[in-house]
């Protein structure tokens, strides 16, 4: 296991996911994006580079920013 530390803009995600109304909340849900995406490499049958996993991870976020 390593540790991450991410930066991310609170109110902009309280205004686009009010369910995320407190820290822990949103530590909680950006584990959750980062597990799925995880399980969904070690499930793929080809590997992918850093940088291509980095696009599919700010695509991802990206996506759930838009769920309003």
């Amino acid at each position: 296991m390593c540790t991450l530390t991410l930066e991310i803009d609170e109110n902009a995600i309280k205004a686009a996911r009010p369910d995320l109304d407190s820290r822990e909340a949103i530590r909680q849900w950006a584990q959750d994006v980062l597990d799925a995406h995880v399980k969904e490499l070690a499930e793929a049958d080809d590997t992918m580079d850093v940088e291509e996993f980095r696009k599919m991870l700010h695509s991802t976020i990206t996506n759930e920013y838009a769920r309003v």
